[in-house]
């Protein structure tokens, strides 16, 4: 797929793309998840670090890494989580320090880290001078090599069939020129760069091929039913994925779609253990669909904090 500029047909020719746009991304986000092809590197690679990138980068870091990252030839991790800051990401403790020759030596511990041990750089949210006035201030990213010998990975415990790894940075060095927006200036970065993977498409496929298996263990209206709004969700990302192609970006859009279709996935994992299939992956998978790249509760916090005064007749 990377040969024939396939993986991110919306990155320029020139970074092994097809200058397309966010319709194409989630046309290839649906093929693959409707083959079973794990979607997790894909979407951290190129929907978000990718993308990061592509909005943020240097000339420089843009021409070294997107077209590998296009190609598929490497592949990329974020690190932005740990532990008591999860969701809440104004909370990340792990610190850079300015290295005396250039860039920064970056320290703590990220958790809950996707495919890890199969990408060859991550995308790191690190603490550098904060303002007391301002927690929005000292929030700095970079790309850090995960073969430095600072980096260390081990697996976390989970119901999921799916790996999370808990990385430990002793003095990473990271680079000036692999810096991605200004020192202690990454917030709006790192905040923003969460709606990249919300497409939808890695749940509502995962949701189709799971209703597909429970066809003559499930009555077949309730079947149908799921199905229709799982339809009608479909209809939404791809909509939203127009409006990207349009306008612009919008956080709040993103957060629906995500809230709908990981929403709807887990209903249909719970269809399918009502129906006794208890050794269905599903189950596993459904108790992290409403969790992972933002759990549902802070998702409407967020759709409705942007609904304007005029559309519920007044003061929030």
């Amino acid at each position: 797929m990377g040969e024939q500029r396939l993986l991110a047909p919306w990155f320029p020719l020139e970074f092994g793309g097809r200058a397309l746009g966010q319709i194409e991304a989630v046309m290839v986000l649906n093929a693959l998840g409707m083959v079973s092809v794990v979607d997790t590197l894909y979407v951290t690679s190129l929907q978000v670090v990718g993308n990061v990138l592509l909005d943020h980068a240097s000339a420089q870091l843009q021409q070294e890494f997107l077209p590998e990252l296009a190609s598929g030839r490497l592949s990329a991790s974020v690190l932005y989580s740990e532990k008591g800051a999860g969701s809440d990401l104004l909370g990340i403790r792990t610190r850079g320090e300015k290295a005396d020759s250039d860039g920064w030596l970056v320290s703590g511990e990220k958790c809950w880290s996707a495919r890890t041990p199969l990408a060859s750089h991550a995308l790191c949210a690190f603490q550098t001078e904060k303002s007391p006035s301002n927690p929005y201030s000292g929030f700095t990213l970079g790309l850090i090599d995960l073969s430095d010998p600072g980096v260390a990975l081990q697996e976390e415990p989970t119901l999921s069939d799916e790996a999370f790894y808990r990385v430990s940075l002793d003095k990473v060095l990271i680079p000036s020129a692999r810096m991605v927006g200004g020192t202690g200036e990454a917030w709006p970065i790192i905040s923003s760069s969460i709606s990249y993977e919300r497409t939808g498409m890695d749940y509502l496929t995962r949701a189709t091929r799971w209703l597909d298996s429970a066809d003559g263990f499930v009555d077949t209206n309730r079947l149908q039913r799921l199905r229709d709004r799982i339809a009608a969700a479909y209809f939404l990302a791809y909509r939203t994925a127009d409006e990207v192609d349009r306008g612009g970006r919008d956080d709040r859009d993103a957060a629906l779609v995500k809230l709908v279709a990981s929403e709807l996935a887990q209903e249909s994992a719970y269809l399918i253990a009502e129906a006794g299939l208890a050794a269905h992956p599903a189950i596993l998978e459904a108790p992290g669909l409403t969790i992972s790249a933002g759990p549902s509760e802070m998702l409407v916090d967020m759709i409705a904090n942007q609904i304007p005064e005029s559309a519920v007749g007044g003061t929030l």
